[in-house]
């Protein structure tokens, strides 16, 4: 059976008037005329956005990002909401919705809005957050076997479209120079990759900046006009098990300083959930015995990409991986690096690199902890779970 359908990705500016939400609403989403829109900074004014004929589902918590919505022309079966809890309010919904027979689900995302070529860090927020897309809304949600679309506002460009960035200016961007700079494009090339298997549905109607062309624009700040580097492919509507594109379109409305995403997607026969696993491969990491007793040594496992410089630590609860562990190890269970390995256990003990004043051991009883398993000395989640002590 052939499921078709039009997903639109648009961010609306925050319409917070009535007349706002009424001209995106006219002059935007009833134009565009899609099945699927998936919409960022959606503002207060909702049933003015919405259009006759379209059922909506919302997520308007977690700051200032203006909220994220998911309309579609036929009924949304269920739906879940994910809060970023980042400095700039960003937040994603996802969403079952079911056409021709075929139940797809739709995730609407509004990643961490940053300047991503000058803090590489800012790369490593946003792929936290797509960890956090797959696992808390995909996986949870008993999606990954179904046809998949994650669309919306990625505050940053694509690996597809620039090879590198080398400074501040556009003669930086160097035609033919493939090596990772600044910019590691860690979105794109998670989401492309081999375990996610996912598409972009723009690829193939932009070329990449090794052919000399220069990446197109989604972005467009009302009253500036970009001199070719600055502001580029920030919209996406990404797609797993569909079968082909069969239109893709970018459209300029003055309703937002966002262009309009527009792709038409089939899948060719119904797709349900036992076809696969319940989630990607990925990587993990498992404290071995929970609750771990206080001043115990205890081991914790891992499969991840073997980098030798993968490392695990061990976090107080709710603290980020950038803030510095109480506890840790390189894969090969000591704070100098060895030989890389894709799995393992490491024994975390009373050693003194993990005394007083290098770590904290023994750890306190009665408390949570957090495990993240790290990648290649940074702070690049690959996994993470929780454990407490008695």
């Amino acid at each position: 059976m052939v499921a078709t359908v039009k997903v639109m990705s648009f961010n609306c500016k925050n319409p917070n008037t009535s007349n706002k939400a009424k001209a995106v609403r006219d002059n935007v989403i009833s134009v565009e005329g899609p099945d699927i829109a998936c919409l960022t900074e959606i503002g207060t004014k909702l049933s003015d956005l919405t259009p006759s004929g379209y059922n909506r589902c919302e997520n308007t918590t977690g700051g200032t990002g203006g909220g994220v919505a998911i309309m579609s022309k036929n009924s949304i079966d269920s739906y879940t909401t994910l809060d970023f809890n980042d400095s700039s309010g960003k937040n994603a919904i996802g969403a079952k919705t079911t056409f021709n027979g075929q139940q797809i689900y739709v995730v609407c995302i509004h990643l961490y809005a940053s300047v991503y070529f000058t803090d590489p860090l800012n790369e490593t927020k946003r792929k936290e957050e797509i960890d956090k897309v797959v696992n808390d809304l995909i996986v949870a949600d008993n999606a990954w076997g179904l046809p998949i679309i994650i669309a919306g506002d990625f505050n940053c460009g694509s690996h597809l479209d620039w090879a590198d960035w080398k400074g501040n200016s556009a003669s930086n961007y160097t035609s033919g120079d493939t090596t990772d700079g600044g910019a590691d494009w860690k979105i794109s090339r998670y989401l492309l990759g081999s375990e996610m298997e996912f598409k972009d549905s723009g690829k193939t109607s932009y070329i990449q900046v090794e052919t000399g062309d220069t990446p197109k624009s989604t972005w467009k700040p009302l009253g500036y006009t970009p001199t070719g580097f600055e502001h580029e492919r920030i919209d996406f509507v990404y797609y797993r098990r569909f079968d082909s594109v069969t239109g893709f379109a970018t459209t300029d409305y003055s309703e937002s300083d966002h262009m309009c995403v527009s792709v038409t997607i089939s899948t060719n026969t119904t797709i349900t959930i036992p076809n696969e696993p319940s989630g990607p491969p990925g990587d993990s990491v498992t404290v071995d015995t929970n609750p771990v007793a206080s001043g115990n040594n205890f081991d914790i496992s891992f499969d991840g990409p073997g980098n030798a410089k993968d490392w695990i630590g061990v976090y107080s609860d709710g603290a980020s991986p950038s803030s510095g562990s109480l506890l840790w190890y390189y894969i090969n269970g000591s704070q100098t690096s060895g030989t890389g390995s894709s799995s393992g256990t490491v024994t975390f003990n009373s050693g003194a690199e993990n005394s007083s004043p290098y770590g904290q051991w023994p750890l306190s009883s009665g408390t949570t902890y957090d495990v993240y398993f790290l990648e290649n000395d940074g702070y690049t989640v690959l996994a993470q779970t929780s454990f407490t002590t008695s």
